[in-house]
């Protein structure tokens, strides 16, 4: 395993190729222009290559609609599937969260715990 920090996020990639996103910093403010650095420190992290993706929203502090627009433009370059672990007030605090991963073009689950979100991811990796 591996593990990178942004100002906003921490990315460990697992041994089986899966990145699992945890949101750090909760009071470094979330803009379009943090959402655009932190990815390219995953972009960078990663590599030309798509990875599946665990993406933990319990510690995400809610996202503006122009930040989910940045969110969503770079994850699907980023991932080939994405699990997003919730629990119930995730939804209602993530805003616009719902709406925004509708509009994924690539495959997504919400999970209310990790482990069934990794065993789902498994079926993406390479």
């Amino acid at each position: 395993m591996d593990t990178i920090e942004s100002t906003v996020a921490r990315y460990t990639l697992r041994d089986d190729g899966i990145v699992v996103t945890r949101a750090i910093n909760p009071e470094v403010p979330r803009t379009r222009e943090t959402a655009a650095a932190t990815l390219d420190v995953l972009a960078e992290f990663i590599g030309e290559e798509r990875k599946p993706m665990l993406w933990d929203q319990r510690a995400t502090p809610r996202l503006s609609p122009q930040v989910w627009v940045e969110v969503i433009q770079r994850v699907e370059r980023l991932a080939v599937a994405v699990a997003f672990v919730t629990d119930e007030g995730t939804g209602h605090e993530q805003g616009s969260f719902q709406k925004a991963i509708s509009l994924l073009l690539i495959p997504t689950r919400t999970f209310s715990a990790e482990a069934p979100a990794i065993a789902w991811l498994q079926q993406f990796r390479d």
